[in-house]
């Protein structure tokens, strides 16, 4: 009998969906915005297009995570990286929303302050956020804190690991989860169930934002729409 169980099919498969949605709009959304000079000298599109480009980086390796559990595959070199891409996307995103906040506030509040609105300025700040995230989550990868769990075909942080649950959480949060106080020795290991619905739950949510993120900012939305076809009254 195939190691997944049956309820895994159709969870696997709204994992795909919703990342495969994540992963087209994001990609509309940056080829709209950098093919066009007017709105790569839009800030607050340029600051949505990194968000859009955390989401690549999230639904990327979300894919090739449904993918890899479909097929009920053995373990493999890239089965760490590809959680390791999915947490250093989703970190992005969350960094990349900051910028979005932070220039939203300099807007509202420091409308004088030309300079600090420079893009230049938070094209850096960007490019920093980026490097923080991929040299910031490495020791993870280094340490080997992406084990393979057979059950669930996918490697993920175990629970009971400390330095590896605390170390993201206070890089995104800045604030500690108290693990060690709510889980007991054996439940250092997820639930199949519960990691299944744990990535379709993270690509829901990753997909949806992205897809909102295309058709809530107006002026990408526009382009989009003038790319269909029109109908007749």
């Amino acid at each position: 009998m195939s190691k997944n169980l049956w309820w895994s099919i159709p969870l696997e498969l709204l994992l795909l969906t919703f990342s495969f949605i994540g992963l087209i709009s994001s990609l509309i959304f940056i080829l709209i915005v950098i093919t066009r000079y007017e709105f790569r000298q839009n800030l607050a599109l340029l600051l949505a297009m990194n968000l859009s480009f955390g989401g690549l980086i999230t639904c990327i390796s979300m894919i090739s995570q449904g993918i890899y559990m479909m097929m009920n595959s053995p373990e493999d070199r890239l089965c760490p990286y590809r959680s390791y891409f999915f947490t250093v996307g989703g970190l992005y995103i969350f960094e990349a929303a900051a910028l979005q906040t932070l220039h939203r506030l300099i807007v509202i509040i420091f409308v004088h302050r030309r300079h600090w609105q420079n893009r230049c300025l938070f094209f850096f700040l960007a490019l920093i956020q980026l490097i923080l995230c991929l040299l910031g989550l490495l020791p993870l990868l280094l340490t080997n804190r992406f084990p393979y769990y057979p059950s669930a075909n996918a490697c993920y942080i175990a629970l009971n690991d400390i330095f590896g649950v605390l170390y993201p959480a206070c890089w995104t949060y800045f604030f500690v989860f108290f693990f060690a106080t709510i889980l007991s020795n054996d439940q250092w290991q997820a639930p199949s169930y519960a990691l299944h619905l744990s990535f379709m739950g993270s690509s829901a949510a990753t997909g949806s934002s992205m897809l909102a993120n295309l058709i809530l900012t107006k002026p990408v939305k526009k382009i989009l729409l003038s790319f269909l076809p029109k109908h007749p009254r």
